[in-house]
């Protein structure tokens, strides 16, 4: 007998989710306030010194691809970009923060380490400048949150949407499909946002979409969350480049705004190993602290 239970609700994530999505599959919907990104790496570079590195495949981005059953991918060599920069005003008064990033790329895959932004472009801009530098945006498949920090998601994730940390830690990798609630729920949370906004500035819209969302934790290293990427209109391609970039506040409270335009500041000699609020965020809530090997590897640091 089928269940007469109705179906799980999650409030104002599902409704965000719900509203995003619309925006993703729905050309005609005349309230999407998100066009085409105009942001170029090149400018992205004059905004901020930008460090590109480059390294061989790393186990735990291969494995975040391998749920389900399915094969990892085994792209290469990545494309690491990262910057760690102090925070200005448009008046060039320091805030007191840091514009922090480091997202790795190979075809196929944007894997996304740091996300701190106070001021200029948006993550979803940033990430799709830091793809399109290596690869054409329309061959992006997959988009991986990593170490997710950030309160509005992980909250979600530990509290809402598993009951607790002991659900978390023996339910993941769970994946939930394109439609569910908790696919609208996820989509609805900062981080879903971010790579909502993504496909909108990066692709016309009714030709692609998040298919699904996966929750892990990979080799232990912190709650991890994966989008998948498909084409739902094979005909069409990715938009071009041309109108304004949204407005607002923040990239991932669903509100808009454009950074300051600053000078590019290029320092004598490489920045120092970073030690900026990521990672004192990352030590408060117990997240695990990791660097990149030569071969690409993420590795635990001694505590």
């Amino acid at each position: 007998m089928e269940s007469l239970d109705p179906p799980p609700y999650y409030g104002d994530f599902q409704e965000r989710g719900r509203k995003l999505q619309k925006w993703i599959d729905n050309p005609s919907e005349a309230e999407c306030p998100i066009q085409p990104s105009t942001l170029t790496y090149a400018q992205l570079a004059d905004w901020i010194p930008i460090n590109e590195r480059h390294f061989e495949i790393g186990e735990i981005i291969n494995s975040m691809c391998a749920v389900n059953g399915q094969e990892g991918v085994e792209p290469g060599p990545w494309t690491v970009h990262n910057y760690d920069h102090d925070a200005y005003t448009p008046g060039g008064t320091a805030t007191g923060n840091h514009n922090t990033w480091e997202s790795h790329v190979a075809p196929g895959i944007a894997f996304l380490a740091l996300t701190f932004r106070d001021t200029g472009p948006h993550a979803s801009q940033i990430v799709q400048a830091c793809y399109e530098r290596v690869h054409p945006i329309s061959t992006l498949n997959h988009v991986v949150v990593s170490d997710i920090i950030n309160d509005h998601t992980l909250d979600f994730i530990r509290y809402i949407l598993f009951p607790g940390i002991p659900a978390l830690l023996a339910g993941v990798p769970k994946t939930f499909a394109y439609g569910t609630a908790e696919y609208e729920a996820l989509l609805g949370t900062r981080c879903g946002l971010m790579v909502g906004y993504l496909l909108l500035g990066a692709y016309e819209r009714g030709t692609r979409r998040i298919s699904r969302i996966t929750v892990d934790i990979p080799q232990a290293a912190g709650v991890y969350l994966q989008f998948d990427i498909e084409d739902i209109n094979p005909v069409s391609s990715p938009s071009t480049r041309g109108s304004k970039r949204r407005r607002g506040e923040s990239d991932e409270d669903g509100e808009y705004e454009e950074g300051p335009k600053k000078r590019r500041r290029s320092p004598k000699t490489p920045p120092p190993p970073y030690d900026g609020p990521a990672r004192r965020t990352r030590q408060a809530v117990g997240a695990v602290e990791y660097t990149i090997t030569p071969k690409g590897q993420p590795r635990k640091l001694s505590q």
